[in-house]
This record gives C-alpha cells, sequence and structure tokens, in this order.
C-alpha cells in the first residue's frame, strides 16, 4: 500500500514537473519574441532621435561633417544602428576609440545618448561634442511611437547651449 502511494505521489510531482517545464518554455519563446520587438522598438527610436538631431542641429550649416560618432556607454542599448541616416555614416563607439578617431580627424562630431521612455512618450538627451572638447550642446527629442503604425512622431526639440557665455 505504501508503494501506491508513493508512486501516486512521485507521478503528481512528475506530472506537475513537466507542466512546469512546458509553461516555461512557453514564457521563454514569448520573452524572446518581445525582447526581439523591444530591441526593433529601441534601434527605430534611437534612429529617429539621430535624424531629428542632424536635421535641426545642421538645417543653417554649410559645413556638414560627413560622419557621426555616437558614443557606448554603459547605458547605450545593445542594438545595430543603420550605417547611414541622412546620408551620414554612423559610428558607434567607445569613449576610447573615440579619443584615438579624434586626434586624427581635425573635425569630428560625437554624441552620447540616453532616453527615457513612458509608455509610448519618448524623450532622447544628445550630447553633442565637437572636436572633443567638453559638452558643447544638450539636444533634447521629445516624441511619441504611434502603436498602430509603429511610427515615430516629434512633439518638440529643444537646444541647450553649454559653451560658456551662450
Amino acid at each position: 500500500m505504501k508503494s501506491i502511494i508513493s508512486i501516486a505521489i512521485l507521478s503528481v510531482l512528475i506530472l506537475s514537473c513537466s507542466q512546469d517545464t512546458r509553461q516555461t518554455g512557453i514564457d521563454s519563446a514569448e520573452s524572446k519574441h518581445s525582447e526581439k520587438d523591444s530591441l526593433a522598438e529601441l534601434r527605430d527610436a534611437y534612429s529617429y532621435a539621430i535624424l531629428e538631431y542632424i536635421n535641426a542641429s545642421h538645417e543653417t550649416t554649410t559645413e556638414i561633417p560627413d560622419t557621426l560618432f555616437i558614443g557606448k556607454h554603459d547605458q547605450f542599448p545593445e542594438i545595430d544602428l543603420p550605417e547611414q541616416i541622412a546620408g551620414w555614416t554612423i559610428v558607434v563607439l567607445t569613449d576610447a576609440e573615440y579619443k584615438i578617431i579624434a586626434e586624427r580627424r581635425k573635425h569630428s562630431e560625437f554624441i552620447n545618448m540616453i532616453h527615457t521612455v513612458n509608455h509610448n512618450h519618448w524623450e532622447f538627451r544628445l550630447i553633442a561634442f565637437y572636436d572633443y572638447a567638453h559638452p558643447q550642446c544638450d539636444f533634447w527629442v521629445y516624441m511619441t511611437m504611434d502603436p498602430q503604425q509603429m511610427k515615430f512622431s516629434t512633439d518638440s526639440i529643444r537646444t541647450d547651449d553649454l559653451r560658456s557665455g551662450k
């Protein structure tokens, strides 16, 4: 009789474990899918913010660099940005890598990006460095994502000049 009860308890444990494993497999697959979607959304959001930065910060400039260096810092997401945005080559570098580039190139533009998101409302801060100087400009992009079309629109843009006396 004890062996029958032991077998019954063991069977219940095995069945419950196998159900949990199957459920975990489903959750894991859904998690990977949603992670892939969120990385694509992050890539699109970063690309859109960069495009807004390029368009707004260089609309009156006649001398336009051909490359924009983006800082790869601890908070930068693991995303692959497009190689070009609005005709600019986009290069993601660590600070040490950029320092080497800045020593070789006379004029270079480097930005660090951070973002926050609340539902479909995104806020980007792009901190611009020119010729490896101290931060010279904070560029803010406020945007909204239409979840139906998966497209971004700009709510507003703000620029703060960080150079003393400006």
